[in-house]
């Protein structure tokens, strides 16, 4: 009886945890000072128009790099957008770009592009369709964002976008 309520209690913990990382439930922010991956200063992002744009050029330019990990179908998502474009139109300082996860089996394309017009995301979308960038930030759920600042370093990692960002 034992063995099967600890079984049970595990695995409803396991669940518990699944789910706020895959709804991405707002769990406020936490600042890092970790490096980011060595080879980051090479990194060149490709929007979904083919448009490369070189995180090293973001930095030379002083402004910081936000990844905003993003899905169509995520609520959380879709309810945060509105401060993301709101952050993103406010903060000339930083460099936004949002990121879709997943292959083409996972992500239709039209759909992504009509969250975009319909939320008003003026900044480019990526597609993370290999999970490179999740995998190197250790994205749990979505939506996730990211601060990495001209040092190379992990500044910010939240899923709400910090009210200062929006009191400027």
């Amino acid at each position: 009886m034992m063995n099967r309520v600890t079984s049970m209690r595990g695995a409803l913990v396991a669940s518990l945890v699944l789910l706020g990382a895959c709804a991405g439930t707002p769990t406020g922010a936490t600042l890092e000072s970790s490096a980011a991956p060595a080879d980051l200063a090479d990194l060149v992002l490709v929007d979904m128009n083919g448009r490369q744009h070189p995180v090293q050029a973001e930095w030379s330019a002083g402004r910081s790099v936000v990844l905003v990990f993003w899905q169509t179908w995520c609520l959380s998502c879709e309810r945060e957008a509105a401060s993301v474009v709101a952050a993103a139109k406010a903060r000339p300082d930083l460099a936004f770009f949002g990121v879709v996860p997943g292959t083409d089996d996972d992500v239709n394309d039209f759909e992504v592009l009509a969250k975009v017009e319909q939320q008003g995301m003026t900044y480019p979308q990526i597609r993370d369709r290999d999970l490179s960038l999740t995998e190197t930030f250790d994205v749990q759920g979505t939506p996730t964002l990211l601060v990495i600042g001209p040092d190379g370093k992990v500044s910010f990692r939240g899923h709400e976008v910090p009210e200062d960002w929006l009191a400027r």
